[in-house]
């Protein structure tokens, strides 16, 4: 969610925990980027059991996890023993424990993934790198829009 590594999320376990075993749970780090991930990896699970997200992103649930963040709380990540990644986070926080707000997030999530997918959603693609640059762009597109209003 906050590595930007969702394409090695579900399929390459092993080769991400090599990758980042010295980037997570460091001295100093603050844990609640840890604890929302956790919280937000168990909102889209029971949105998907409960039938509330389409069974298509099962395969993609991290990659929406990844654009729910840069959705609310931006694109970029503040150091994660930084006072900034609490802000961060607190946005983060007031959407997930909203389960309305946090569907409808998630929702918004899949809209922006549909895009860069068109209509091919096979669970190949899951392990396509490029997806989380593709919706960064797209959301930083959509804030340049929406500042210019």
């Amino acid at each position: 969610m906050f590595l930007n590594r969702a394409h090695k999320a579900s399929r390459y376990y092993g080769t991400l925990q090599k990758e980042i075993s010295n980037q997570i749970f460091v001295d100093g780090h603050r844990y609640i980027a840890y604890y929302l991930s956790a919280y937000a990896l168990f909102q889209i699970e029971s949105f998907l059991r409960k039938n509330q997200i389409s069974k298509i992103y099962r395969p993609f649930k991290y990659h929406l996890l990844g654009i729910l963040r840069m959705e609310i709380g931006g694109i970029t990540v503040p150091r994660m023993n930084s006072n900034d990644l609490e802000k961060y986070c607190n946005s983060l926080k007031d959407i997930l424990w909203d389960e309305s707000k946090s569907l409808d997030s998630f929702h918004n999530s899949c809209l922006i993934l549909d895009k860069i997918l068109e209509t091919d959603h096979d669970r190949d693609r899951a392990k396509d790198s490029a997806i989380q640059d593709k919706a960064k762009k797209i959301i930083e597109d959509s804030s340049t829009i929406e500042a210019v209003k």
